[in-house]
Formats: C-alpha cells, sequence, structure tokens
C-alpha cells in the first residue's frame, strides 16, 4: 500500500499566499479552570463550572476527577443541553474526560457559556476539576 502526502486546507491556502481568516490562523489557545469537592450530593446533581467566554470558540474541554463512587457517572453539557460535551461516563474510579469539541470549531458562543455536569447513578463524592479550552476571538 503506498503512502500518501495530505495537507491540511489551511496550510494549503496559506502556501498559495492567501491571507487566513483571523481565527482559523495565528490564534492562542485559552484555557478556564475550576473546581468542586463533590460532598456526596443527591443522584442527577448538577454542578456548574466557569466555561467559554461570550464571543469565544470552544476547542476542548477536559474533566478531571478522584473516584467519585460506584455506579456514579458524568455528563457534560449546557443548561439547556446536559449533554453538548459529552454524555455520561463513568467516574467509578479516578481518571479524566476529554472532549475535543471539532465539530463546533468557528462557530463562536454567543453568550458566557458555563459547562454544567450533571451526576447520575450514584452520589458522588470528591474534586471535580474542569478546563475549558477555547480561542478568543475579537
Amino acid at each position: 500500500m503506498a503512502t500518501s502526502a495530505i495537507v491540511a486546507t489551511n496550510q494549503t491556502i496559506h502556501a498559495a499566499g492567501t491571507v487566513l481568516d483571523k481565527q482559523n490562523y495565528g490564534q492562542k489557545v485559552l484555557v478556564n479552570t475550576d473546581y468542586v469537592e463533590a460532598a456526596g450530593e443527591d443522584v442527577g446533581s448538577s454542578y456548574t463550572f466557569l466555561g467559554f467566554p461570550k464571543g469565544s470558540i470552544p476547542v476542548m474541554v477536559l474533566v478531571l476527577f478522584d473516584a467519585l463512587g460506584t455506579s456514579s457517572t458524568l455528563k457534560g453539557g449546557t443548561a439547556a443541553d446536559d449533554d453538548r460535551f459529552f454524555a455520561a461516563a463513568a467516574t467509578n474510579a479516578a481518571g479524566y474526560i476529554l472532549s475535543n469539541l471539532l465539530t463546533q470549531i468557528g462557530t463562536a458562543v454567543t453568550a458566557d457559556t458555563p459547562i454544567v455536569l450533571t451526576s447520575a447513578g450514584a452520589a458522588v463524592t470528591g474534586t471535580i476539576r474542569v478546563f475549558a479550552f477555547y480561542i478568543p476571538v475579537g
């Protein structure tokens, strides 16, 4: 099988001498971070974290957590869409959830957008830390 040399879209445009849209070239990725110490709140409890500022382009959500409880899960989204960023994931052992938002890159949020994690399966106890990576625009 022959190998291929694939050139990404923006590199092709840049190599041709075309000026790229500012949101696609030369941008910095910033991160907001927040945490909570969950203390055995009831199943279905929600935890709201600092997320994406108005006008920014979401890139990725990273959630780090302790072993939160047998059969416990967390899903991540917004107040309007509780699994916008990721569906329910097991949190019974310490670990992380990494949600790349490739399908949303290029689309700026129109309002400050906190990240809301919702528990299921069992009450959760322990540290939950959220990192919201984004491209500032404007």
